[in-house]
């Protein structure tokens, strides 16, 4: 019964996690340089636009990090970790080399009060995008204001990308 249950639940989530994600991709994607403090918007290439929706979309070997807890684990061959603010910093305690892109939602309000600390990012050294999804309304400068960055840290990415609802 027990396993039913959990095999329900990580179902849901993940059926949750492909309907946001459809829905998201009709919305404009925002490209920031290394710098995610640098506020000025940077038109996307065509060929930037296809790397940033085939890490968020395609369908690639993903870890799961929600609710504080490890849905489902990094193995060797993950490329995507999908997490929820409140679970990021569990995101502290892994490493992987094939990990290119990591999806952080924001669920609720309370999430945009939380950090988001970039130096996190240092245990995926092939990390080529951080793609924040926000799932409530809020403005680019509310979600700028969460990110923790050291000046001197270098995030191993090539862009990040932003959603908010309109």
């Amino acid at each position: 019964m027990k396993t039913a249950i959990n095999h329900f639940y990580l179902s849901l989530v993940t059926l949750l996690i492909c309907i946001t994600f459809s829905n998201a991709q009709n919305n404009d994607f925002k490209l920031f340089d290394n710098n995610p403090q640098n506020v000025s918007r940077k038109s996307l290439s065509t060929n930037d636009r296809t790397l940033l929706q085939e890490l968020v979309y395609n369908k690639m070997a993903t870890a799961y990090f929600m609710d504080n807890k490890v849905d489902m684990p990094i193995k060797l061959s993950t490329e995507r970790i999908v997490t929820d603010v409140t679970s990021f910093p569990l995101l502290n305690r892994e490493k992987s080399k094939t990990v290119q892109v990591v999806v952080v939602k924001i669920l609720n309000n309370t999430e945009l009060r939380k950090t988001i600390d970039f130096s996190v990012f240092k245990n995926f050294p092939n990390l080529k995008c951080v793609y924040i999804s926000c799932e409530i309304r809020a403005n680019q400068q509310q979600i700028l204001q969460m990110i923790k960055k050291d000046k001197n840290s270098q995030v191993p990415m090539t862009f990040m990308g932003i959603n908010i609802p309109q």
